[in-house]
C-alpha cells in the first residue's frame, strides 16, 4: 500500500513539472434540444418560489423523461437537469452566455465516483476531478485562465485534502 501511495505522489509531482495545458471545450446550450424537450412534454410545472430564478420542469409521461431548466430573471439558462424514470441522465450548470460552467456525471448511488469538469466562461477547463457523494476524491487538476496547470490536489476517500502540489 505504501508503494502505491508513493507511486501516486511521484506521478503527481512529475505531472506538475510539465507545462500541461487545459483544453478549450466550447459547449453551449443546444436550443434545438430545449425546443424538442418542450414540444415533447405533456406536463409542465413552474416553480417561482426560488425568486428571482424560475425553475420549470418539463415531463413526458410516455417516455418517463423529465427536464428541469432553471432560468435567471433575464431568461438565461443557468441549469439543466435531465432524468429518465427518475434516474439522472445529465446535469449541467451554465454561464449567462450559454457556455457550460460545470458538468458532473450522474450517479445512482452515493458510493459511485463520478467525473466532474468545471470551465471558465471562454470554455477553457478550470478544474477536473471526481466526486463521491458530496466529497471530492482522488486527483483534482486546477488550471489558470490561460489554461496552464496551477496545482494538483489529492483527496482521500473521506474527502480530505492530503496533498497539494503547486505548479511553477
Amino acid at each position: 500500500m505504501r508503494f502505491f501511495y508513493l507511486l501516486i505522489i511521484s506521478t503527481i509531482i512529475c505531472s506538475c513539472a510539465t507545462n500541461e495545458e487545459s483544453k478549450i471545450e466550447v459547449i453551449k446550450i443546444n436550443e434545438n434540444d430545449i425546443q424538442r424537450i418542450i414540444e415533447e412534454s405533456d406536463t409542465t410545472y413552474i416553480d417561482t418560489s426560488r425568486h428571482p430564478e424560475k425553475l420549470t420542469t418539463y415531463i413526458n409521461k410516455k417516455t418517463g423523461d423529465s427536464c428541469e431548466i432553471l432560468k435567471d430573471t433575464l431568461g438565461n439558462i443557468l441549469f439543466i437537469g435531465r432524468r429518465r424514470n427518475g434516474k439522472c441522465i445529465s446535469t449541467g450548470e451554465y454561464y449567462s452566455n450559454g457556455q457550460l460552467k460545470g458538468k458532473i456525471d450522474c450517479f445512482n448511488s452515493e458510493l459511485e465516483e463520478r467525473a466532474a469538469t468545471y470551465f471558465y466562461a471562454d470554455g477553457r477547463i478550470s478544474s477536473e476531478g471526481k466526486w463521491q457523494g458530496q466529497k471530492m476524491v482522488g486527483i483534482w487538476k486546477n488550471y489558470d485562465k490561460d489554461g496552464l496547470l496551477t496545482s494538483i490536489e489529492y483527496y482521500n476517500s473521506k474527502g480530505q485534502l492530503e496533498k497539494k502540489i503547486k505548479s511553477k
